[in-house]
């Protein structure tokens, strides 16, 4: 009989397991987890090759989240780095800003270094999408509406003051005319 209740049924599967796996021989159990490694591997080779790139950036991301930076293999940072190129190549691998005052080795303007390179909602809202979880990279290179451009680090920040796209409630004026956070173990003033 099925358990309905998914409380009482996780804490039926806690306590089935550790029963179970005590029933089982060392080479039945060794057999069991052969088998689950061969499908896993089996599982990862029929991805393509974006689903691949996906699978290891979105593992990546939740390493670097956690702090468990000994479990970064070097295909996930492969497959971040793949598709962060996929996305500046898209958009031409320059700052899209008009205003942009960096001038490359060739005298053109716009901003090519590719670590200081950053996707940009054009309208704003980009805090909004991040707490939805959508993948960024990947809503990127599916948009064919132009909601995203790439923007230099500097130009960027720029956009951001005057747009008023800072969260304003974190931060407030000084009467020395500099920002001071506010907020838990910040100070009141800077000096």
């Amino acid at each position: 009989m099925p358990l309905k209740d998914k409380e009482k049924k996780r804490i039926y599967m806690q306590n089935y397991y550790p029963k179970y796996r005590l029933q089982l021989s060392l080479e039945q159990r060794e057999h069991i987890r052969k088998q689950n490694r061969e499908s896993q591997i089996a599982r990862r080779a029929a991805m393509s090759s974006a689903q691949r790139a996906t699978f290891y950036k979105s593992r990546y991301i939740s390493a670097r989240k956690n702090g468990d930076y000994d479990n970064i293999s070097e295909e996930m940072v492969k497959a971040y780095q793949t598709l962060r190129n996929l996305v500046i190549n898209k958009f031409g691998a320059r700052c899209s800003s008009s205003d942009c005052r960096w001038i490359n080795e060739d005298g053109t303007r716009g901003c090519t270094s590719r670590e200081c390179l950053q996707v940009d909602h054009v309208n704003g809202g980009g805090r909004k999408e991040k707490e939805k979880g959508a993948t960024l990279y990947r809503k990127v290179l599916r948009d064919a509406e132009g909601m995203y451009q790439l923007l230099c680090s500097n130009c960027n920040w720029i956009k951001r003051e005057r747009n008023g796209e800072v969260k304003v409630s974190k931060y407030r004026r000084v009467s020395n005319g500099r920002t001071s956070r506010t907020g838990r173990g910040a100070a009141t003033e800077t000096a």
